[in-house]
């Protein structure tokens, strides 16, 4: 048998990093980038809607949001979040998106 000590070793902090990006709680949030967007006045969805770091997919019945986390020290890749909504997804890091899996517009509120 193998003696276990707690800590924060590579398994652990890969389990932390699948919690934050599937929604759980984000203590790690910060500050915003500089990225402006037009208004979604007037546009017919599905669009992404950003507000302040959260960004959502807008459908035609609804909508899927997630926050960004935004983690110092560490590859943007590996303090992502992600969300769905129908067929359209998106990844967000940093207060940006990285990932838009239809190229949807994304208008800014």
């Amino acid at each position: 048998m193998r003696n276990r000590t707690p800590g924060y070793g590579p398994r652990r902090l890969t389990i932390v990093l699948l919690i934050l990006a599937g929604g759980g709680a984000m203590p790690v949030l910060s500050g915003c980038a500089d990225s402006t967007y037009a208004s979604p006045e007037g546009k017919s969805p599905p669009y992404i809607l950003k507000e302040g770091c959260t960004f959502s997919i807008i459908g035609e019945n609804g909508r899927a949001g997630v926050g960004s986390p935004k983690v110092t020290g560490m590859a943007a890749e590996n303090a992502s979040a992600s969300t769905s909504f129908g067929e359209y997804s998106i990844t967000v890091s940093n207060c940006t998106l990285i990932e838009n899996s239809h190229d949807l517009p994304v208008f800014e509120d």
